[in-house]
């Protein structure tokens, strides 16, 4: 049950975002008292095997400007994700508060996010959803990519075909019905966050394009095979910046099953 699982070692603080696959809560680890991000998903759905993926490719990545996974939990219904918390919130409301940015400050976050991005495909992995809402903002200002539940490993020579992402950092040949190449698609999704750095308020919309975008589930369950459930405990996931040792120095348990 979920106070056998975290109630002993987090003490919920309130919510961060909710959306229709997750919800976001921050969180205090009572040992250390360090911020944490929790983010619930439900179990026993249709997208189960993209919770699957984004845990085992979260684990795999370490990398200043991405989000770090501390913790992984499981109960009968739900999976939580402890990760390490962003304070300054997302991307897109720092923009939408401070309007215009300036070229160094524009320069410095692009850049940042170029690296995380330069990484992740270093290793094979396709994002698909890069945005402003899934670019976070530490205290001291630096960027945070985050959220990979439609990230993919690639295998070699791997390709996709059909929709997946937000349409209005989507490359062309997303919506088109011939297989397409995964990092491209990132890289022209940079290519949309960096206009949103330098001309916001908004990003333009297009009905017609809205008009082609499809259920994205099916899409999915057609171009992402299921990535079997491990059989051995959830490792403890190694990170050695100080603020989180003692979190990493705990082990993480087999995930409990609620009665």
């Amino acid at each position: 049950m979920k106070g056998n699982t975290l109630a002993k070692d987090y003490y919920m603080l309130g919510t961060l975002d909710e959306g229709s696959f997750a919800k976001v809560k921050v969180a205090i680890h009572l040992t250390t008292q360090t911020m944490v991000a929790i983010k619930i998903l439900k179990r026993g759905t249709n997208t189960d095997f993209l919770v699957i993926s984004e845990i085992e490719i979260m684990k795999s990545l370490y990398h200043r400007h991405i989000i770090q996974l501390l913790q992984v939990f499981e109960t009968k219904h739900k999976t939580y994700l402890v990760m390490e918390y962003a304070s300054r919130g997302s991307l897109l409301r720092y923009i939408k508060k401070c309007g215009h940015l300036g070229e160094e400050e524009a320069s410095t976050i692009f850049t940042e996010l170029s690296l995380a991005v330069n990484y992740i495909h270093s290793q094979n992995i396709v994002h698909r959803d890069i945005k402003a809402e899934n670019i976070l903002l530490d205290w001291e200002g630096h960027v945070k990519l985050t959220d990979f539940g439609l990230g993919k490993r690639l295998a070699s020579g791997e390709k996709f075909k059909g929709f997946c992402g937000t349409a209005q950092y989507c490359a062309p040949e997303v919506f088109d019905h011939t297989q397409y190449d995964g990092l491209p698609t990132d890289i022209w999704s940079l290519g949309v966050v960096l206009y949103y750095l330098c001309w916001p308020p908004s990003l333009p919309r297009d009905s017609a394009l809205q008009d082609k975008v499809p259920d994205p589930i099916p899409e999915l369950l057609d171009s992402v095979s299921p990535v079997p459930r491990a059989s051995i405990p959830i490792e403890e996931i190694n990170d050695y910046r100080p603020h989180n040792e003692a979190i990493h120095q705990r082990n993480i348990s087999r995930p409990m099953a609620a009665s």
